[in-house]
């Protein structure tokens, strides 16, 4: 049959950090330096000295603003407590690991929690005061995220860094890679489904996202873009670059920028360049890190506030740091970690109006490499198109546009007449249990659309499903290009949030809720609700590698997980792309598919084991 529409969620988790990470070989603790723009001869020095990079490397998280992240680092611009629109001073209270129902930041979000420049009106977004708490003021400590503040205090940090455009990931990843010339603000949706199905130009028919043209106006436009991109620069200069991501199919794929770039992803390219996420370590392992690269974690690893949570999110992220310190590598690469977005959390700076669409509220900026100055609080006002400024500098590229041709480049946090800086090499840490992925809730239908109906699957074959409606008789479920297959779903709001499937992942036992078409013809969709991604932390208890798989114990409690490893799954051992062979019995986290009713987890995403 012909392959299935996917679906893509922003899913829920509630993990707790727990002990505190430790640095292995680092230099002692840098103060932070009170420093600001460096002086014009020497970004000039910066700019002779650049040809000492090789490797640029953007990482790039989800939705934290600054003073959720850093309100409490010493030296920068941070605030304890904020305004609410009533003019009440709230103190900004501990950071959430993980915040679900998540926290209003589309555009229109971003607009009231601005209000003109007053940053008083957080408050006002959705999910944002519930049973007393206020959720969007909130800022993490040191002892919560112990090795962001290590890179920060290590290497520089920027805390005059805004979010590109007043809005959420969608239009902010797209400054990631060129100078959006269509001012899109809004994040796609279907005019004709209530699933979300990606977020580029592989989407059906009916998808659109909102943007800002002539006078202000907004209107809907196909997000396919034809503009170009800094790849264009890159390409016409044989220059190599990749861009890790999580793959279609994948939690995290709508972040995959490329995905919007029809030049890309409508040719070879797309395939060239355009690889799963865990490419990333196994290229530094081979020393064949491109000049430039982009790496987008998974859902899980991403530190989306619905994701796996923060503390898996700075494991991830100090994992891929960790690969690049330990290999030669390190001495010509800079690595620029970003979050994307504010993710509806408060920040007391007012962004500069830049022109339409931007700059949004700040979000968080470090800048780490062997010439990058020891503490540096960075001053520089800049966006995410100073990471292409970089890139155009380094690699004499046109600028793309008016935006990066003006803009910012980080060079004023480099010394290349310094001696090139030792790795900082930082332990992992230990997160607490993950959450109860399994739910059961109904998803609402499309409006108009008749009302899904429950069955148990008898027997799935390629192009159809046996199943079992209540206690009637067993019918036949014909499948079809045009039926979305879904597994593992949550509802947020009008959009259904699931994970694509195939008719193989479907066996006899799974409780289905199907969705006939409006009209005669094949379902509408079919969503597996025993299934669902999503990561678990615990143990495993034995390995049986001839078989490619092992016992796994998750800290949730309940029966031992029967754990099948398929010959792609990434398997992270020390920090290296190991062989199964290499699991040892002991602490792990497992990123896959989870049936809660067979007890078993399919380990499409990773294994990991520190």
């Amino acid at each position: 049959m012909s392959r299935p529409r996917y679906v893509i969620p922003l899913l829920g988790a509630a993990l707790l950090c727990g002990a505190v990470g430790l640095e292995l070989d680092a230099p002692p603790a840098t103060k932070p330096s009170a420093a600001t723009m460096s002086p014009v001869s020497s970004a000039a020095a910066a700019t002779q000295g650049l040809s000492a990079i090789k490797h640029i490397v953007f990482l790039v998280k989800e939705n934290r603003s600054f003073d959720n992240l850093f309100a409490h680092y010493p030296g920068a611009d941070g605030a304890t407590s904020g305004l609410t629109k009533g003019g009440q001073r709230v103190t900004l209270g501990q950071g959430l690991d993980v915040t679900r129902p998540d926290l209003g930041h589309d555009y229109y979000a971003a607009q009231v929690a601005i209000d003109g420049g007053k940053m008083d009106n957080f408050d006002a977004l959705n999910g944002a005061y519930i049973n007393g708490q206020h959720r969007a003021y909130t800022a993490f400590t040191q002892a919560q995220i112990p090795n962001y503040y290590t890179y920060a205090r290590q290497f520089a940090l920027s805390n005059q860094f805004f979010s590109s455009v007043g809005s959420s990931s969608f239009s902010n990843h797209l400054y990631t890679i060129g100078n959006d010339t269509n001012n899109v603000v809004g994040t796609p949706f279907n005019t004709k489904i209530n699933v979300l199905n990606g977020w580029g130009c592989d989407q059906p028919t009916g998808t659109v996202v909102d943007h800002i043209g002539a006078y202000g106006k907004h209107s809907s436009i196909k997000p396919c873009f034809a503009w170009p991109t800094i790849a264009d620069r890159l390409d016409a200069a044989s220059l190599p670059w990749k861009y890790y991501a999580p793959q279609s199919g994948q939690f995290g794929y709508i972040w995959s920028s490329f995905n919007t770039s029809d030049k890309v992803r409508n040719s070879s390219l797309w395939t060239q360049h355009v690889v799963p996420t865990y490419n990333f370590v196994s290229d530094v392992q081979k020393g064949s890190l491109p000049a430039v690269s982009w790496v987008i974690n998974d859902t899980f690893h991403s530190d989306h506030p619905l994701g796996g949570s923060l503390c898996v999110g700075e494991n991830a992220t100090v994992r891929e740091i960790n690969a690049v310190m330990r290999s030669p590598l390190w001495k010509s690469t800079a690595i620029v970690l970003a979050w994307d977005d504010f993710g509806g959390f408060y920040d007391h700076v007012a962004p500069p109006q830049k022109d339409a669409v931007g700059w949004g509220p700040r979000v968080p900026a470090i800048v780490i490499s062997p010439y990058t100055k020891a503490g540096m609080i960075d001053h520089t006002p800049a966006d995410f198109t100073a990471m292409l400024r970089l890139v155009e500098k380094r690699f004499n590229l046109k600028p793309l546009g008016a935006r990066d041709a003006s803009g910012a480049n980080f060079l004023e946090t480099f010394d290349f007449s310094q001696k090139p800086r030792q790795p900082v090499i930082l332990k992992t840490r230990a997160c607490g249990a993950e959450p109860n992925w399994h739910s059961e809730t109904l998803p609402p239908p499309v409006k108009g659309a008749p009302k899904p109906q429950t069955g148990i699957v008898v027997k799935a074959a390629s192009n159809a499903l046996q199943v079992r409606v209540g206690a009637g008789k067993t019918s036949t479920i014909q499948l079809g290009s045009g039926t979305l297959l879904a597994h593992g779903f949550r509802e947020e709001g009008p959009t259904v949030f699931g994970q694509g499937a195939y008719p193989s992942d479907f066996t006899a036992g799974d409780h289905l809720f199907i969705t006939p078409s409006a009209g005669a013809g094949l379902p509408a969709s079919v969503y597996d609700v025993d299934t669902i991604d999503g990561v678990l932390l615990g143990a495993v208890k034995s390995v049986d590698a001839q078989h490619n798989r092992f016992i796994f114990q998750s800290r949730q409690g309940g029966p031992p997980l029967a754990v099948s490893v398929p010959s792609n799954t990434p398997v992270l051992i020390s920090g290296r792309m190991s062989a199964l062979t290499s699991l040892k019995a002991g602490s792990a986290e497992v990123t896959g598919v989870i049936d809660a009713r067979a007890h078993t987890v399919n380990a499409r995403y990773s294994v990991v084991q520190d």
